[in-house]
């Protein structure tokens, strides 16, 4: 649901996982655990919806590599709310976020997943992480 945000697409795809476990088992080497060769498969099946569906990245022109510190007066969030609200962001925020913070994937397997740049999975977790940070603090302001 995070990565697809539409609930009968994420069964859809929920389906599918489990047929591609199913009839792949016996390639299963042990080389990890069976939870995460499972949970790959799922991402991937998500993946795959969503360039199926044409997912637009915007190319980062370039990447000048400095992150962002974090700033020590950071919010104390609340996981429920930032769920929430990263459901609120455009796909390709969305997506890079997900696979970053929550999958906990690095930027270089996030760009070979997508097929994109590591500046643009960057960029783009940068361009997500400011915007989810904005509706955060205006979501604060009100309650």
């Amino acid at each position: 649901m995070r990565i697809l945000k539409n609930k009968e697409t994420a069964e859809d795809m929920m389906q599918e996982t489990f047929i591609r476990v199913y009839n792949g088992l016996e390639k299963f080497e042990g080389r990890s655990m069976l939870l995460t060769w499972v949970k790959r498969i799922a991402i991937n099946q998500c993946l795959n919806e969503i360039k199926k569906n044409k997912m637009q990245l915007v190319e980062a022109q370039e990447w000048h590599g400095a992150i962002e510190e974090e700033e020590e007066d950071e919010p104390k969030w609340e996981c429920d709310k930032v769920i929430e609200l990263m459901a609120e962001l455009p796909e390709g925020y969305r997506v890079i976020l997900t696979l970053y913070l929550i999958e906990g994937f690095q930027h270089d397997e996030i760009a070979d997943i997508l097929n994109i740049s590591v500046g643009t999975s960057r960029s783009q977790y940068m361009r997500g992480k400011k915007k989810l940070k904005e509706k955060y603090l205006q979501w604060k302001e009100k309650n």
